[in-house]
């Protein structure tokens, strides 16, 4: 009889996977918040510079 472990382990390639998996999600999460703020910036920036002009 071939006993087996209660958590079935996870091949090392499939753990680093989905480590770069989690790091580039994180990454383009944190990308689009950034562009997101920068374009939000501008948009504030520019409604200002309007209300001056006129």
């Amino acid at each position: 009889m071939i006993s087996r472990p209660a958590m079935p382990t996870v091949p090392p390639h499939r753990g680093a996977f989905r480590a770069r998996r989690d790091w580039l999600i994180t990454t383009l999460a944190t990308s689009i918040t950034v562009l997101t703020a920068a374009i939000a910036i501008l948009v504030a920036a520019a409604a200002a510079v309007v209300i001056t002009i006129t």
